[in-house]
């Protein structure tokens, strides 16, 4: 399954070095890789449980595999993670996930905002934690 509001959302991230980006929504999970705007690795999961029920160690069971072929296949690690879907209880796992990866882990709305990739006009939306529609905005003509 892939939800066009992920592959939008994708488009927050920068970077030459890889960057591992969490999404969930509901009881899905979207994991990808990016590095250097190309997309390594990407898969779509259902949880067992939804977001507001999801503990740090189920999300990192779930991350990790793509992780772990990331690492294999392009002996390199991680260099940083950006989560969206988890607003206010994001400091409930970026210590297990910094811990894991050996990285900073920061919201993908936070860090873009603070790299100035977040236009004006899309302001409003990323309060709303739409980082699908803010994605998009960046590439709309």
């Amino acid at each position: 399954m892939v939800l066009s509001s992920s592959l939008a959302a994708i488009s927050l991230l920068e970077g030459d070095r890889p960057i591992l980006f969490a999404r969930i929504s509901g009881s899905v999970l979207t994991t990808a890789i990016v590095r250097s705007a190309l997309l390594c690795s990407y898969r779509c999961t259902d949880l067992s449980t939804y977001g507001a029920s999801l503990t740090p160690q189920m999300l990192l069971e779930e991350i990790f595999p793509v992780a772990a072929y990331y690492q294999d296949t392009w002996q390199e690690g991680i260099s940083s993670v950006r989560i969206a879907g988890l607003g206010v209880r994001l400091g409930e796992f970026s210590g297990l996930l910094e811990q894991e990866f050996h990285c900073e882990v920061k919201s993908l709305l936070s860090s873009a905002h603070a790299e100035g990739r977040i236009k004006e006009d899309a302001r409003q939306l990323a309060d709303r934690d739409l980082e699908g529609l803010v994605g998009w905005m960046l590439h709309r003509s």
